[in-house]
C-alpha cells in the first residue's frame, strides 16, 4: 500500500489523519476479452479506517474525501488547533480568528482562546473550512 501525502483531512470521527492510497486495483474490459488492472485512489483514516470512495485520480478521490467529511456536523470536523470566528468576539478581534483549545463532541460544545465561556456551534460565524 502506498501513501501520497495531500490535503491534511481529520477523520470526523477519531481526529487521526485521512491518508491517500493507491493500493486498490479494478479491472477495465478491453477488447477481445482482455482485462487491464487500473490504479485507483482513495482516502483512508489511519485509526479508525473510516474510508472514501475511490476514484480514478487523486483529484477525483480528493473530492470523494470532501464529500465523505462533508456530511458530519461541523462539531464533529473541529479539532483542538483550528481557527475559528464567533459571535462574542469585538471590536478589533471579531476579525481576527481564534484557536480552537478544546471540543466535547458529547455535549456539543468547544472552547476557544481568549473567550472565558463555551462556544456552541450556531454561535460560530466562519468555520476553519470557511477561512481563507
Amino acid at each position: 500500500m502506498t501513501q501520497t501525502p495531500m490535503k491534511t483531512f481529520r477523520c470526523p470521527v477519531c481526529g487521526h489523519f485521512l491518508l491517500l492510497f493507491d493500493d486498490l486495483f479494478q479491472q477495465e474490459a478491453m477488447d477481445y476479452g482482455y482485462y487491464e488492472d487500473r490504479s485507483v485512489f482513495f482516502y483512508l483514516c489511519s485509526n479508525c479506517t473510516l474510508a472514501s470512495e475511490y476514484g480514478m485520480t487523486e483529484e477525483e478521490a480528493f473530492k470523494k474525501a470532501e464529500e465523505l467529511i462533508s456530511k458530519f456536523p461541523p462539531i464533529m470536523r473541529v479539532h483542538s488547533g483550528d481557527k475559528i470566528r464567533h459571535i462574542y468576539q469585538r471590536g478589533y478581534y471579531r476579525s481576527q480568528p481564534q484557536i480552537i483549545t478544546e471540543v466535547n463532541v458529547q455535549k456539543g460544545v468547544m472552547k476557544v482562546e481568549g473567550h472565558i465561556g463555551l462556544i456552541h456551534p450556531n454561535e460560530v460565524t466562519t468555520w476553519p473550512w470557511e477561512l481563507e
